[in-house]
């Protein structure tokens, strides 16, 4: 890092044994960032909910059904507490970024997302995704929204 200095660093779930071992594992790498070039790095993972939930299944944080499970729903303040607590668990082990939530729009029910997306109506979309990303924000873990415009319209 001192040589060669990086923005962040995405953890995948054969990083994750336990929560002690993210948790310093994570600090170390802050700790070391901020020796070499005088400050600290993105730590990054993917912690959507449902089948894509690194944290949960392997640390057994707070786990979530599937986004499409609430995007029936339409409900802000739902989607906020989603994002929240997902920030929340990811800020405890020391993220500070999630690769979530799912901004795509579900087009094509044979895309590749599924029941990753909201819904198939952009206005839930919208909202539900405005929602679970002021939740994370307010935990201080930032959101990344992904996978649009396009994957949602997708076959296969």
């Amino acid at each position: 890092m001192k040589k060669n200095p990086v923005g962040g660093i995405i953890y995948f779930a054969q990083n994750l044994n336990s929560r002690s071992q993210i948790t310093a594992m994570i600090n170390n790498t802050q700790n070391f960032s901020k020796a070499a070039c005088g400050m600290g790095v993105f730590t990054a993972i993917d912690e959507e909910g449902g089948t894509v939930a690194r944290a949960a299944q392997k640390l057994g944080t707070t786990s979530f059904s599937n986004m499409a499970y609430y995007g029936q729903y339409n409900d802000s303040g739902t989607a906020y507490n989603i994002g929240n607590t997902i920030g929340t668990d990811l800020r405890a082990l020391g993220f500070n970024v999630d690769f979530a939530p799912v901004a795509d729009v579900n087009i094509d029910p044979n895309n590749e997302l599924g029941d990753r997306i909201f819904s198939s109506n952009p206005e839930v979309v919208a909202n539900m995704v405005t929602n679970v990303s002021m939740g994370m924000q307010d935990a201080g873990a930032s959101a990344t929204l992904k996978h649009f415009p396009g994957l949602g319209a997708e076959n296969g």
